[in-house]
């Protein structure tokens, strides 16, 4: 995760930054991760901005929320079995999810027969 600094998202200055610091929260995680009641008491910083520079900054670095499932049947629909000619080994063709990356990964598996 990123660390802190002025001008990351909407609402966090340098003066901001510097007390957040001064307290150990360096980084987007340490803030994530710590007590705003806490932080707004020890920091001087008002309880509602500290929340809704929590609540940009997760929108902002957080990852997509997938179901599982779904990733699943997308991987079935994806992926083709290519045969080598070489025994056991087949090369495997898959399309890594879109949200993921752009490219594709090719990985060769053992396969027992």
């Amino acid at each position: 995760m990123g660390m802190l600094r002025a001008g990351l998202c909407p609402g966090l200055t340098q003066e901001m930054v510097q007390l957040l610091k001064s307290r150990g929260i360096k980084t987007v995680v340490d803030l994530a991760a710590a007590d705003l009641e806490e932080v707004a008491q020890k920091c001087g910083l008002s309880y509602k901005a500290l929340v809704a520079l929590r609540r940009v900054l997760l929108a902002q670095f957080s990852a997509f929320p997938s179901n599982g499932a779904d990733l699943y049947e997308e991987m079935k629909t994806s992926t083709a079995i290519l045969s080598t000619g070489i025994g056991r080994y087949v090369f495997v063709w898959l399309q890594m999810w879109p949200m993921a990356c752009s490219r594709t990964s090719y990985t060769l598996i053992l396969m027992e027969g």
